[in-house]
């Protein structure tokens, strides 16, 4: 769901939403998937499926009860020491020239990334 979020709002954003037809895509598509797969496949043939359903049930996945801004203050604290490089990196944001053609695509793709993240987090899925 996140993948198609991201990838989604990016190429909408960027006006390339014809990219998502496109054969190389969904072979990318595929590749994430069995990339993606390769965990709960490990851990079914690890645990077997009766124990990894009943682990899964056992767990509090659902129960995180939180305003829409509860990750906005508890991941700060999650992600330290990476966090304090934030003012650097908006410092950097600052003196980049935004016209500049090689920079725009990474400034959206990172920002389609975080609203799209920041939505799902919201949302409190």
């Amino acid at each position: 769901m996140l993948f198609a979020l991201v990838i989604g709002s990016y190429a909408a954003w960027t006006r390339r939403l014809r990219r998502l037809l496109a054969p190389e895509f969904f072979a990318g598509l595929a590749l994430f998937a069995a990339l993606v797969a390769i965990w709960p496949v490990q851990l079914v043939r690890e645990l077997g499926l009766a124990h990894t359903l009943e682990a899964l049930r056992a767990t509090a996945l659902t129960t995180r009860r939180g305003g829409p801004l509860y990750y906005a203050i508890d991941l700060p604290k999650r992600f330290l020491p990476w966090t304090l490089l934030l003012p650097a990196v908006g410092a950097w944001l600052a003196t980049v020239r935004w016209l500049s053609g090689s920079i725009v695509p990474t400034i959206l793709m990172h920002a389609t990334w975080n609203l799209g993240v920041g939505i799902l987090m919201a949302l409190g899925v």
